[in-house]
């Protein structure tokens, strides 16, 4: 039976619902995975669980069929609908015919894929002490294979190339199956093949003798097909670049220019690995960058540098210099970007400055082409075509021709902002941000509400939305917005002939997907006050595919056909629901004292009785409501310790508030939305003021613990991997990225603005260690020991520090966990202490005596 989504009020009317208990939490499963063959005649799903196996389903649309497949993942339809293939742990790759029905196992499968072009499936197995490649042939039952490969690769046209031991082939598969050798060498290792841009030759390396303790140099080949020709490069036989290595930095190894006349790739000046370890490290307090990082980022002469080789000239010239170390490549290749990012270093934001140069590859001729411009991502790009770049500097976007080394200003005279108002951060104002470019060659930008196309001289700006009148955010729907290869300038052209597809998102949470016709006419596919995801096409029935939850109904799959106007749902998961009582949420609106309007989101109990008060959780990080509408399934396994669903089920109110944010204040600002979206609540007579708890992770594990130092309106309080002093923080490294946290405080989130060494005493003034002996309600803290994000030592100092004067906490230390718990048994252990934490406070003995004062604290 097909379910249309269903509303929770309409059960609790019909039939007498059971309370969920923890023991049912296990009953509950995850929709992943979730896809329809381009036939539309068969579906696939993942359905995760707690406690039991995950399991893989594969089920026919129009009939009752449906097979089951316990343990296996990846379920993957080839894109004629006629296999399916999913991979069982135990069993290997499974082979279905969608036809038949027949279906077997391969073993020991190490990687396999659909060929882009053919019926074919490319599977490479292990067979004893070696890999095998075995190609498929699905629609005529053929199997070809090719002994002792490393690894394949195949052309966006289908062609494949493979690698073995000792020898690079390479597979036709345009008139049945051939194979032809392209290189032997006895001694070599092969790897990393590309091919080029319309699949008529491709590249690879081959590693060279490893000379000592330096790291390994390689040899570069290219193979044109068309004139069955090998080229190769050896630095070692070059006079000028004797010496320098071939190397793939980052895992970018080739690229082709757009006419395939010349390959790029990146030379270093290797450094030989140290036989011992240092005896001592010396960090400096005027280089560039902080030691951990200095080592291996702060030093020019030794970043890999990008370099172009001609083969049928045999020409080689390097791109990158010392002074200018990091180049991008426009999209055409004509042009090359370079900067250097320690030139305004050290600096305190996490994407730092550069001055960018532009220069003509046909010509050599260098030139400024921005003096200062920030190097995050989004903030500058190229066209398709590589004649433009696009950047966003002084809140506005710009425009550089490359041909006619012009900038112009493409939104200056604009009313709405195109810098992000709700990027609530000192530092550096960042953009809506820009997906790419039209077919017909103009800049595609957003602002607050709206989706803009502006050509590159300035003189057409076209609104293609109306989203800020409707009170909805427009979004160009597109899988990546930038082109993946870290040699080039990101890039993404949207081919607005064809129509294109755009996600909404509106002021009251609902969200959806609408289509936009090449005329510019928006056509609804799907928007309610739910939330909708992961929108595909299924063109060969006229249809879209898509996933719908809201609070209080777990996700559904469902198919939208364009020409009948119909819903179908494919698949609700999670049916027992029916069966459960289950909580509401709405949307609650309050002010905070600096006047910023803000929502919250309040779950109501699942047995909520009008004219009874109930205690009350308040989960708190930044702001959480654009998850109005995610169904949060019961579940001990969370990694920060809170599941809302597991508080709302047991006669807990639940506030999820925004939070809003005055430079300089963090800590303050926290406990003024924080009192105000409480406030709120109170209003409706249904919060026992004298049992509410609150709780924070990580930036809201910082917010909870100073909260309480300001206030004593919570009876109980909960910090996971808390920062609790701000200035001893500032002064540590993140060893995520080898860097210190001082960004974090002058131009990331806890929105300092400046260093303590400024304003010492607004450092204090937001920290929880400055203000502790103000604590009057009772903590429980928690952190991983090899948190790397933060440090365990600022939960220690808390924790110390209320020993010392002898306050409430338990602090729970988790030996071998990190920022987030990833163990289920260490999840499920936090999981059940902070809910018998709150339990034994909030519930069994409640504090009496004390009337809470609720009110904005200034």
């Amino acid at each position: 039976m097909l379910l249309s989504f269903i509303s929770t009020e309409f059960i609790y009317s019909q039939t007498k619902l059971r309370k969920v208990m923890p023991e049912d939490y296990s009953k509950w499963s995850s929709l992943t995975d979730e896809a329809i063959s381009a036939d539309g005649k068969w579906l696939t799903y993942n359905l995760q669980y707690d406690n039991a196996i995950d399991t893989l389903f594969l089920q026919n649309r129009h009939s009752p069929k449906k097979y089951i497949f316990p343990s296996a993942t990846n379920g993957i339809f080839s894109k004629d609908g006629k296999l399916f293939t999913a991979l069982d742990q135990e069993k290997g790759l499974l082979l279905h015919d969608l036809t038949t029905g027949n279906q077997h196992y391969i073993a020991n499968v190490i990687r396999y894929e659909f060929n882009p072009s053919k019926p074919y499936l490319v599977v490479l197995i292990k067979v004893e002490n070696q890999q095998d490649l075995v190609v498929i042939d699905y629609e005529n039952n053929k199997k070809y294979r090719v002994p002792d490969i490393t690894d394949f690769y195949s052309s966006p046209e289908g062609k494949i190339a493979v690698i073995g031991p000792k020898e690079v082939k390479y597979i036709s598969l345009e008139d049945g199956f051939s194979i032809k050798t392209i290189y032997h060498d006895s001694t070599a290792k092969f790897k990393k093949v590309v091919w080029n841009t319309n699949g008529s030759g491709f590249a690879f390396l081959q590693e060279l003798q490893k000379n000592g303790l330096y790291p390994t140099n390689h040899e570069l080949f290219y193979y044109d097909m068309k004139i069955n020709h090998l080229y190769s490069l050896n630095l070692s036989e070059s006079k000028e670049y004797n010496g320098l290595h071939i190397t793939n930095p980052m895992g970018t190894v080739i690229s082709f220019s757009s006419d395939n006349s010349q390959l790029f790739f990146y030379i270093a000046n290797p450094q030989p690995a140290l036989e011992t370890e240092e005896i001592v490290e010396q960090w400096e307090s005027l280089s560039p960058l902080e030691y951990p990082i200095q080592k291996h980022q702060g030093n020019t002469e030794t970043i890999a540098k990008l370099a172009v080789w001609t083969p049928a000239t045999k020409l080689v010239k390097k791109l990158g210099s010392n002074e200018l170390p990091e180049v991008r490549l426009t999209s055409d290749r004509k042009y090359a970007i370079s900067f250097n990012t320690l030139l305004y270093e050290p600096q305190y934001e996490y994407y730092g400055f550069a001055d960018y140069y532009i220069t003509s590859l046909e010509t050599g001729k260098e030139q400024l082409l921005l003096t200062k411009q920030s190097a995050a991502i989004g903030t500058i790009n190229c066209s398709p075509d590589g004649k433009y770049i696009n950047y966003f500097k002084d809140n506005n976007w710009w425009i550089y021709d490359c041909k006619l080394d012009k900038h112009t200003n493409v939104t200056h005279n604009l009313t709405p902002s195109f810098s992000d108002i709700l990027y609530y951060y000192p530092g550096s104002q960042y953009s809506y941000k820009s997906p790419g470019w039209s077919d017909n060659g103009e800049l595609i930008v957003y602002d607050a509400y709206d989706i803009w196309l502006l050509s590159p001289d300035g003189k057409v700006q076209t609104k293609i939305t109306n989203g800020r009148e409707q009170g909805i955010v427009f979004r160009i729907y597109v899988e990546s917005s930038v082109s993946k290869n870290q040699m080039t300038m990101p890039t993404y052209e949207v081919d607005f002939s064809k129509g294109i597809l755009i996600e909404a998102f509106g002021k009251d949470k609902s969200s959806g997907y609408y289509y936009m016709s090449p005329k510019r006419e928006l056509e609804k596919i799907v928007h309610n006050n739910s939330m909708v995801t992961n929108l595909k096409n299924v063109a060969a029935i006229h249809s879209y595919s898509y996933v719908e939850e809201d609070s209080a109904t777990p996700p559904s799959f469902k198919l939208f056909n364009y020409q009948k106007k119909t819903t179908e749902t494919l698949i609700q998961s999670n049916q027992h629901f029916l069966k459960y009582e289950w909580g509401k949420a709405e949307l609650i609106s309050y002010k905070s004292t600096q006047g910023d309007a803000l929502n919250g989101i309040l779950y109501y109990p699942s047995n909520f009785k009008k004219g009874k008060k109930y205690p009350m959780i308040v989960y708190i990080y930044e702001s959480l409501t654009k998850n109005l509408h995610h169904y949060y399934k019961p579940t001990v396994y969370k990694g920060d310790g809170f599941n809302s669903s597991n508080y709302s089920l047991d006669g807990y109110l639940v506030l999820f508030p925004d939070i809003t944010y005055q430079m300089g204040n963090p800590g303050i600002s926290a406990v003024n939305c924080v009192a105000s979206a409480v406030n709120e609540v109170s209003k409706k007579g249904i919060l026992d003021e004298n049992n509410m708890g609150l709780i924070g992770h990580s930036f809201g594990g910082y917010e909870a613990s100073f909260i309480i130092t300001q206030t004593s309106m919570f009876a109980a309080a909960v910090a996971g991997a808390p920062v609790t002093d701000l200035i001893s923080n500032y002064l540590t490294m993140h060893w995520e990225t080898e860097r210190s946290n001082m960004w974090r405080y002058e131009s990331q989130q806890f929105r300092m603005g400046f260093s303590p060494f400024d304003d010492y005493i607004a450092y204090a003034r937001n920290s929880t260690i400055a203000n502790v002996s103000k604590i009057t309600t009772p903590l429980l803290s928690w952190t991983g020991k090899e948190d790397k994000n933060v440090i365990w030592n600022q939960g220690m100092e808390l924790h110390l520090a209320m020993r010392r004067l002898k306050k409430q906490n338990t602090f729970l230390v988790y030996p071998t966990e990190k920022h987030i718990l990833i163990k289920p048994e260490a999840q499920k252990d936090l999981n059940i202490r902070i809910k018998e934490w709150f339990d034994s406070i909030l519930k069994e003995h409640p504090i009496s005596g004390t009337d809470h004062e609720i009110e904005a604290l200034h």
